[in-house]
């Protein structure tokens, strides 16, 4: 497997040779941490424009 795809694999504590279900499975553990980001992102911009408007 290439080099580049483990190290992105193990940013999210994924290994593609344990995953029995394969991509599917691998993509959805990803696209549940990005949306988990997103959510506290917008979390975060939400607070700073309610002080913003607070000024």
């Amino acid at each position: 497997m290439d080099a580049k795809i483990e190290g992105a694999l193990a940013q999210f504590d994924l290994n593609l040779r344990t995953s029995a279900g394969g991509w599917g499975q691998i993509l959805e553990t990803v696209y549940d941490g990005a949306i988990e980001e997103l959510e506290a992102l917008n979390a975060t911009f939400a607070q700073a424009f309610t002080l913003i408007a607070d000024d």
